[in-house]
């Protein structure tokens, strides 16, 4: 049961480090067994669905989700 409390204050302090920290890992995996460009490549595809999904999670209309991304306020 301490170690559960201990893991979650973990994660609550450091909740982005690791997250991105995962995601340097796998990047970095994707780069070494294809190559450079073609991990751009995966990596762009997953943010494109990552932000797809996003935006069906909160029920937005695209036009108005990319109007949001290109406006300078």
């Amino acid at each position: 049961m301490e170690m559960d409390k201990q893991l979650l204050e973990l994660w609550r302090n450091h909740k982005w480090k690791i997250i991105l920290a995962a995601g340097g890992f796998f990047f970095a995996l994707l780069a070494i067994h294809y190559s450079f460009l073609k991990a751009i490549f995966i990596y762009l595809c997953i943010a494109l669905g990552v932000w797809g999904g996003r935006i069906i999670d909160k029920k937005t209309h695209l036009r108005q989700s990319v109007e949001d991304f290109f406006r300078n306020d």
